[in-house]
């Protein structure tokens, strides 16, 4: 966040550090309770199934096809743990509810800063929002541009606030 010269820095450590309720952390928490499920470690959930179908493996063969896997490989996940949430899974709900969350703590303390509008980015945050503090998501404004537009932006912004500190 940056709003009038001041920026503010949260969360955005990247996947293996972060993205709490992002695509890809959902497919990864999404893959760790079917593991726990299946070891009699964790409730049992309908994602089993559904990831079993999609990723064509179960037990160590989730392992063994998702050890070397992208973030953007865990992000396909995400929508099966929507459809169990949808079905009232309540290991799915779970994991949206915290990612939700999370989201919603973050997004307070951004407003903290009195920025004049919120948006958020990534390819499940329309998703998220209907797990997002009604509050909180109430206020997020639709994106005015492609993100790596916002990324271009703040590069311009700290060039010139270097700039203006050399003179």
């Amino acid at each position: 966040s940056v709003v009038d010269g001041n920026s503010l820095a949260l969360g955005g450590h990247g996947f293996q550090l972060g993205d709490k309720g992002g695509g890809a952390w959902t497919g990864l928490e999404a893959i760790k309770a079917v593991l726990l499920a299946g070891d009699g470690l964790g409730p049992a959930t309908v994602l089993a199934t559904m990831l079993e179908q999609q990723l064509q493996a179960s037990g160590l063969g989730i392992v063994e096809k998702m050890a070397e896997s992208s973030p953007d490989e865990f992000a396909r996940l995400a929508p099966l743990v929507l459809e169990a949430a949808s079905e009232k899974d309540d290991v799915a709900m779970a994991i949206l509810f915290e990612g939700g969350g999370y989201l919603s703590d973050l997004a307070a303390k951004l407003w903290q800063t009195t920025p004049p509008r919120m948006s958020m980015i990534g390819g499940f945050s329309d998703a998220m929002l209907a797990w997002m503090d009604k509050s909180i998501a109430q206020r997020m404004s639709p994106v005015l541009d492609e993100p790596e537009m916002g990324a271009v932006y703040f590069a311009q912004l700290q060039s010139k606030l270097s700039s203006d500190k050399r003179n």
